[in-house]
């Protein structure tokens, strides 16, 4: 992985997570309940980007291990990324994550 490169991964949304009132409200028929989590994206922020991808490149390029707090959601996205997968951050990881890049300042 190039410290040039662009680290791009996605957050996944179960589609269990999808609100009730979306299906009732934009009446989703239950076949496209699966296909709307499946696609729904979420934009973390330039800090949240950063702060990932720090921890990323710091393990996948120098073995260097991230804080205990981000630990289990940075191996997930490093163990996609050694086995060619698009990186996807899982829901709980997502708000391990956010908690620390939160609390970090």
């Amino acid at each position: 992985m190039s410290s040039t490169k662009k680290i791009e991964f996605a957050v996944k949304v179960p589609n269990w997570m999808v609100p009730v009132w979306w299906k009732v409200a934009y009446k989703i028929p239950p076949t496209l309940v699966k296909e709307i989590g499946d696609i729904i994206r979420v934009r973390p922020d330039a800090k949240f980007n950063k702060v990932v991808s720090e921890h990323l490149r710091a393990f996948v390029e120098k073995g260097k291990m991230p804080p205990k707090e981000i630990e289990v959601p940075i191996l997930n996205l490093a163990n996609d990324f050694a086995d060619g997968r698009e990186m996807i951050i899982r829901t709980g990881d997502y708000i391990a994550l956010q908690t620390f890049v939160r609390s970090s300042g």
